[in-house]
């Protein structure tokens, strides 16, 4: 009975054991059915991406197979799918040594960023390109291939170099016609030398670049300055300021400093580019202008006060001022203006009291 019942015990142990054994293979199955369909849907997701991106994107083996590529990258270069997959990445390339340099250098880094290249498309046209790149290995740290974007950039190098020759253009009329010329980057900051500057001021490059240039302003006109230079980056507008710069031999000039923003595709500042006109000569004019102004209107006042009724003596022509006094014409005009008097005789009057001197 005892070994009965020694024999039941460990059959429902065993049993017990087994319904454990299949709940957890059952366990496994659902986290292995479960880990699938993550899988499957991770990789729905990329594919969904990779194939919508606006960017060129490609994977390679590692001797240079295209293995796979998005529709935009079919799209950039004009191949069919059929036509691309299977294709050695290096007929894409203008000049063969580049993808020497480019294997080189993936290999050595683990990735390329902004790798500035020339391609071909299927019809010949060259494009100027960024290829930012990074190695595919195996478990054990084998090399597989390469997966990457490509972006085309050949209108940004267009307009970079239209707008380098208009740069160069501007600043050789500016060294013609003896102009100070400038340009800055966005935030004011001198990057390059400016020959024209550099000989008014006497400063050198190392001198001026950054904020330098603005040592050589008059102290009394540098916070006047600062402040329209931050209104125009603030609102993207032309900038304008009169002040006194510093030539060489320490003697300060007035100048007419104006500037113009030119902008990127985004709308923000790219540079500033602008010229400094001296104008010594038209604010010495300006100024004797408003002394004579002045003193016009000094005189027109002083005139004023003759103004009105004024009692004169008909016999001896005294003029009675406020206080009641009779002050002769002359005292009274000339304390009432700017006006001298000088004593001659008229004729009439030279004939009536000296007869004898007139013929």
């Amino acid at each position: 009975m005892k070994d009965q019942n020694q024999t039941e015990m460990q059959l429902i142990n065993e049993l017990a054991e087994l319904r454990k054994r299949i709940t957890g293979l059952k366990t496994l199955e659902n986290e292995r059915k479960q880990t699938e369909e993550a899988l499957r849907k991770s990789e729905e997701r990329y594919r969904t991406l990779f194939e919508e991106s606006r960017d060129a994107i490609y994977t390679t083996s590692q001797e240079g197979e295209i293995i796979d590529a998005n529709q935009s990258m079919l799209n950039l270069f004009g191949y069919s799918r059929g036509e691309m997959i299977g294709l050695q990445a290096r007929e894409t390339y203008i000049h063969s040594e580049d993808r020497l340099m480019f294997q080189q250098e993936i290999e050595r880094e683990g990735f390329v960023r902004d790798h500035e290249i020339k391609l071909r498309k299927k019809d010949g046209t060259e494009m100027d390109c960024l290829l930012t790149a990074t190695v595919r290995r195996t478990a054990d740290g084998n090399i597989l291939g390469y997966q990457g974007i490509i972006r085309d950039i050949t209108e940004s190098k267009r307009a970079e170099e239209k707008l380098r020759a208009i740069s160069d253009r501007y600043r050789s009329y500016i060294e013609v016609t003896g102009q100070l010329g400038w340009t800055t980057n966005a935030d004011g900051e001198i990057e390059e030398d400016i020959p024209s500057w550099r000989r008014y001021t006497g400063q050198d490059y190392e001198e001026i670049k950054g904020w330098g240039w603005s040592k050589a302003i008059h102290p009394d006109d540098l916070e006047r300055t600062i402040q329209l230079w931050t209104k125009a980056v603030t609102t993207k507008s032309t900038y304008e300021v009169e002040y006194r710069l510093c030539r060489y031999d320490g003697v300060y000039q007035y100048f007419l400093a104006r500037g113009v923003p030119l902008f990127k595709e985004d709308g923000n500042i790219r540079e500033w580019v602008g010229t400094c006109i001296e104008i010594t000569e038209r604010k010495r004019i300006e100024e004797e202008r408003e002394k004579l102004i002045h003193e016009l209107q000094d005189a027109l006042i002083n005139v004023k006060t003759l103004r009105g009724l004024l009692p004169i003596c008909s016999y001896c022509k005294k003029i009675r001022d406020d206080k009641g006094y009779w002050n002769r014409i002359e005292s009274y005009i000339q304390d009432h203006s700017g006006a001298e008097f000088t004593h001659g005789m008229c004729p009439e009057c030279l004939k009536k009291l000296y007869p004898d001197l007139v013929d």
